[in-house]
């Protein structure tokens, strides 16, 4: 079911996972690829919607994306999202081999949601920390860029806006919940369901809407973290 969204540019609802393949249900076939480096795996676990999928805490792997899949402004980047850790770097999109150079993050954690990229000289950082989210809560999170100022949305009510520098396009391929250069700092540990890239910056109303059809059963996003 595709999204009533005219600028998708991909969308995993992980209700079609074969083979290790995750399929993306968005206009241009940005299919991912669960790999790993020892035998416990992701799998489809119950998500906000349908299915999920879970990272148990032992994992070391992540979904690679494919590299066509470049993410550059304006953009909006959102995800239902389920910790299973109180850790504080869980990586909920990355890219792989990452270097202040040359990358994007999207950490969130029970003690922090930021925004990662360069701007070609190093690293640049718009970040929100004093949320409250806990282990076993449904959250909805977005990350929007216009090409001027980027804001962090936690349940759809924006947390953060700040002025953007000139954003580096990454070169490397997109990982969801990145298992980085095999240290485990970094990676996702809980239920990710229902990533959606957009091609466009919504506002707060938007941000709003789009949780609410991503949800697909006509609760607020708050309503789903209680």
């Amino acid at each position: 079911e595709r999204l009533p969204f005219p600028d998708v540019l991909a969308y995993w609802s992980f209700d079609d996972i074969r083979d290790n393949q995750v399929r993306d249900e968005g206009p241009y076939g940005y299919h991912g690829t669960i790999m790993h480096q020892t035998d416990v795996l992701p799998q489809p676990a119950p998500g906000i919607r349908n299915n999920g999928l879970h990272f148990p805490n032992e994992h070391r792997a992540w979904v690679e994306l494919d590299k066509r899949l470049k993410l550059e402004p304006p953009f909006t980047v959102a995800a239902w999202v389920k910790l299973d850790t109180t850790r504080a770097a869980i990586e909920l999109l990355g890219q792989k081999a990452h270097t202040s150079l040359d990358s994007i993050r999207i950490v969130f954690s029970t003690r922090q949601f930021r925004f990662e990229y360069s701007d070609g000289a190093g690293k640049c950082l718009v970040s929100y920390d004093p949320h409250h989210t806990r282990v076993g809560q449904w959250v909805y999170v977005a990350v929007t860029h216009d090409g001027r100022e980027i804001a962090l949305y936690v349940d759809g009510q924006e947390v953060r806006r700040e002025a953007a520098q000139p954003m580096k396009v990454g070169r490397r391929a997109m990982l969801l919940g990145n298992f980085v250069l095999q240290k485990d700092m970094y990676r996702f540990v809980g239920t990710m369901d229902e990533v959606v890239f957009l091609k466009e910056a919504l506002d707060q109303k938007g941000i709003a809407r789009l949780g609410q059809t991503l949800l697909g059963h006509g609760r607020k996003p708050e309503a789903a973290r209680r």
